[in-house]
């Protein structure tokens, strides 16, 4: 994520496809292939254990349920109590499925259109998902930039957005393209209040995102704090 690789006529000699002769195979193997409607790969087999598992918890809460039913005039009070905590269970593994489905359906059609390589109003749209498709595998997502704290700060806070709003959205993450403005105040609060300023202070000194005039990022910082989040940045060199 930065000027060159994602302006136009640029972009084309910031080795592209050097880099993706490296990430398709893996981007296959993740999703399936590039062309097909359905996910395939890790993900496809990831969702089909996890459908499974929401099948087979349904199934339990409707024999709990036709249990009670048929206990009239007993005490089923503990019965109810472990009906609900099925009930959570199931609405947890169908949330994860939702997000996973979702983020998986938008980072294939970014990698199938190539639109990876243009920032538009959101440059980190391709990685964040690949991180909360990670996350919602059940993986550790790992990530870093040269310096550990500008683009892999930003990513951490863009990463935790997205999170965040598929929780509130019962697990759908919201599409690259819809718009973002109700969610500024959100996506600022990750940015500035989750440990990445305090991370550049003590990686140089200073902190601040380095990443002026990459395009796209104005979208997610409310307006007026821009000097705060480039902070001391323009005098650091790491």
């Amino acid at each position: 994520v930065s000027i060159p690789s994602q302006a136009p006529g640029w972009r084309n000699l910031m080795g592209w496809g050097f880099a993706m002769e490296r990430n398709n195979p893996q981007l296959q193997q993740l999703f399936g292939q590039a062309n097909a409607n359905e996910l395939g790969g890790d993900v496809g087999d990831r969702l089909f254990l996890m459908r499974r598992e929401a099948e087979q918890l349904a199934g339990e809460v409707d024999d709990i349920d036709d249990y009670i039913a048929m206990q009239e005039g007993e005490d089923t009070s503990d019965l109810d109590e472990e009906a609900a905590t099925l009930r959570a269970q199931l609405a947890s593994v169908n949330k994860r499925i939702e997000t996973l489905d979702s983020a998986a359906r938008q980072a294939k059609a970014i990698w199938a259109s190539n639109d990876y390589r243009a920032g538009g109003g959101d440059p980190f749209k391709m990685v964040s998902r690949l991180a909360l498709i990670g996350h919602a595998m059940g993986e550790t997502p790992l990530f870093n930039c040269k310096s550990g704290k500008d683009r892999t700060g930003q990513l951490d806070a863009e990463v935790k957005f997205l999170a965040t709003a598929a929780d509130e959205n019962d697990g759908r993450v919201p599409p690259p393209g819809e718009s973002m403005e109700t969610w500024r105040p959100v996506r600022s609060d990750f940015v500035f209040n989750t440990g990445n300023l305090e991370m550049q202070r003590l990686n140089t000194g200073l902190p601040g995102y380095k990443l002026k005039g990459v395009p796209g990022l104005a979208n997610v910082i409310r307006d007026g704090m821009k000097p705060l989040y480039r902070g001391g940045s323009a005098y650091v060199s790491a």
